[in-house]
This record gives structure tokens, sequence and C-alpha cells, in this order.
């Protein structure tokens, strides 16, 4: 139990004659004159971790009656161990991770009524972290209960478990799995899957592109983790929308599940989906290799290069070779961020003002912020309601400062980061580190 520091007041003695009288303090100020009132906090906005005071009156409890204070920022409570020193006329507390922005109240006998007011607003601060997730930094494909103590090779691709928040990786042709609860593990397939690109769909069923005969495979849980054809004709290329048997692939770059779980993927410069309720293949966007924005049925890509659809029917993508992020939906491709063939690292408030190199890979984080990687060595975002372009990690004045640092967001250093995919569920972006050997996450409350 906190020992707080006590300061005596008169104030209890007539406190207690209120009580004794059956009377009982109100929220109004006017009504009950001795109910706590918080008239300023300050710093008005800080992150957890910080130190606070609340000044106002009337905020000391009296033990005597048995009084139990309770601040509250936007209605929760700041469990007791947080709070450091309570006075009659002020309380200085730590900020606990998650705090609530809003109105700051003091309570110290709700059954009494002795309430407060709602006067003081304060604003969190969120403060993302880098950290290593796993992997030692030695390139080698070594396993380890420890994730810490596992080694990474040359992954090329990750997915995640929407359901466990396990993640799939690619490492020189093995499928791998990273989680808290198995460290590192390297599938036992019966089949060699080699290629690059990964799915897990909102089963939690993996899927498998397989380069070197252009088709995609799933894989089975219930046999020996064998790798079962899907879709595709078998050492066929090309861009044929049939039936899962008969359609043709040629490079697929990148693939992921919408909400109803279809797969939907890019195909050279084609966007392309596979219909899980008919089993049919069709072409949603896409005509020959070039820039275009307008109908789907005339809009020009240059390798799609990452796909990321969201539960609005809409699909972003990351157009590599033009330099921008393009969004389709309701039957228009439109660019939302980067200008077509002019490469670069500028930020900017409005997304179509901003360049980009060479983007690699995106990431809903399913709260308005679509994060990405270009050609650098940080990681970038885009506010979706604003279409602002930020750097969200890395250091934001050097996109060519390489390195391996954890730490807070703009302190942290990266080496040619190649992949990122968004845990919805647990507020997670992880980060192929593929220049360190290691998988990054950054931590968002």
């Amino acid at each position: 139990m906190l020992k707080l520091k006590f300061k005596t007041s008169f104030l209890y003695l007539i406190v207690f004659t209120t009580l004794i009288s059956g009377s009982s303090c109100k929220k109004e100020p006017e009504e009950c004159p001795w109910c706590p009132q918080v008239n300023s906090i300050t710093p008005a906005s800080a992150p957890y971790g910080d130190t606070v005071f609340i000044k106002g009156k009337y905020l000391l409890p009296n033990p005597n009656f048995n009084d139990v204070l309770q601040v509250k920022f936007n209605g929760v409570t700041v469990p007791e161990e947080y709070i450091l020193e309570n006075y009659d006329d002020s309380i200085r507390l730590i900020i606990p991770k998650g705090t609530l922005s809003g109105p700051v109240t003091v309570e110290l006998n709700e059954s009494d009524g002795l309430i407060g007011t709602e006067s003081a607003n304060f604003e969190y601060i969120y403060t993302p972290a880098v950290s290593t997730f796993a992997g030692n930094g030695t390139n080698a494909l070594v396993d380890n209960a420890d994730l810490l103590n596992a080694s990474f090779s040359n992954v090329d691709d990750m997915t995640i478990d929407p359901v466990t928040g396990v993640l799939y990786v690619h490492d020189l042709n093995k499928i791998r799995t990273a989680s808290k609860l198995n460290g590192v593990r390297t599938l036992q397939t019966s089949t060699n899957p080699a290629g690059q690109m990964l799915a897990c769909d909102n089963n939690g069923k993996i899927f498998f592109y397989q380069t070197a005969n252009y088709t995609m495979r799933k894989l089975d849980f219930n046999t020996i983790w064998n790798y079962n054809h899907y879709a595709g004709k078998s050492n066929v290329s090309g861009h044929l929308d049939s039936t899962l048997d008969e359609s043709t692939f040629n490079l697929v770059l990148n693939m992921k599940f919408d909400y109803q779980n279809n797969l939907i993927f890019g195909d050279d410069q084609f966007l392309r989906k596979i219909n899980t309720t008919d089993s049919v293949i069709t072409r949603i966007a896409g005509t020959v290799y070039g820039y275009q924005d307008g109908p789907v049925a005339t809009a020009m890509f240059s390798n799609v290069w990452a796909v990321e659809p969201l539960d609005d029917g809409s699909v972003y993508i990351a157009d590599y070779d033009n330099h921008v992020i393009r969004k389709v939906k309701s039957g228009q491709v439109a660019t939302i961020a980067g200008i077509a063939g002019q490469p670069g690292s500028a930020n900017a408030p409005i997304g179509i003002n901003a360049q980009m190199q060479l983007p690699l890979s995106i990431a809903f984080d399913g709260n308005n912020k679509l994060y990405f990687i270009d050609d650098a060595t940080w990681i970038r975002v885009i506010d979706l309601t604003t279409t602002a372009v930020t750097v969200a990690a890395g250091d934001s004045t050097n996109n060519n400062n390489f390195g391996y640092v954890d730490g807070p967001p703009f302190d942290a250093r990266f080496s040619y980061p190649n992949k990122i995919v968004f845990d919805k569920q647990r507020n997670i972006l992880y980060i192929n580190d593929a220049g360190n050997h290691v998988i990054r996450q950054i931590t968002f409350e």
C-alpha cells in the first residue's frame, strides 16, 4: 500500500460535520464547497513515464473517514503506485502507459459525494519504440526457443497470422515461424518452398507463390507440412484469368488476403484477385506498363510491388518503378503519394508533393495510417486522412544513415529494411531489417 505524504487540514472537521448532518457533496462547486477541485495540470501533455503536477483545492484524503484518493484521466483511474505525493492543493504523479486524453478529475470518497469537478484537460502523447523482435544479427539459419538467440540469413518476405500473431518468414527457400511462445522454428516440409511470396488468410492458412513453376501452393497443416497445389498452370507463365487450374501467373511480387478472404496480388503491371468463393481469378486493374490514373480498365502500373487491401474495399499499391503509392477503389485508380517518375525522399503535408524511391512494402495499421518502405534506411508513413507523408522511424534528416540502433523512433537505425507487416490485434509493426539479419518491431500503445 502506498504511503502518501499527508498534510493535515481543518477542512476535515467541517466535512465530518457535514457528513454527520446527512448532507453529501455534489459535483456543483456552489453546492459542495469542499469537493475536490482541479484547476490545472502541468505539463498539460506528456508521454508515459513523465511526472506531472495537478493543482487545485481539497485534494487530500482523510484517513479517518476512509477516504480513497482516485485520480482519473477521462474517467480511468490512475493506479495508486503511480501517485508520488499528495497534498491539499497538489498531487504529483507519474503518467502510466496507455493513459487517456481528456478531463482530469479527483475523487476522495465517491459514496459520500466527494467527486470533484472536471476542469483541467490532459493530452496523452503516445510513444512508439523500436526494438529487436527476433535474431542475433548473425547471417545464418539457426532456430532457437529464445527469439533473440535465433539467426536469419536472407528473409525476403513475411506474413502474419491475424489470429495468433505468429510471423511466417521465407528465408533461403525455407518457411520459418517466429513467435514469443515458440521462438524461431523452421517448418520441415515435404517439398522445397523455393520462391518468395507468402500470405496468410483470415483463418490462419498459409499460401505460397512458387516462382520456379509459376504456381501458388497451400500449406497443409494436417499432413506433414506439405505444400499442395492451389492455383496456376505448372511451368506455364502468363496473365490468363480463369479457374484456379487454368489460370497463369508470371511475376507475383506480393499477395495479401482481404477482409472477405479473397487473395489480392500484384503480377507484373496487373492487380489481380482470386475470389475464394467461386475460385475464379480476375484482373482488378492494369493494362500495359506505364503510368496512368483513372478507370481501372485503362489505368497503367509499372510493377505492382506491394498490395494492401482495406476493409472498405480499397486496395493500396506500391507502384515500384513509378515511385508512387496508389489507391484502387470503386473502379478508379488514383495516386495518393509520390511524384511519378521523380524519385526522391522529400516528405510533404500533401502526399502528391512528397517523393519516394522504389517503394518496396506497405502495411496498414487499422487506424488510418499506411506505413511503407522505400529505397532508404527509414520507415515512412502516410496519414490517409490528410495524405501527409512523414518519417515514422529512422533518421529523419538522412535516408542514408545505415545502422543498427533500437530505441525511440527517430534514434533508431536500420540497414536495408525490405518488408513490413502490421499486427493490428497487438498494434505492432514488424520490419525485416535485411542488412542486419534481424526482425525489428515498432510497438505502439
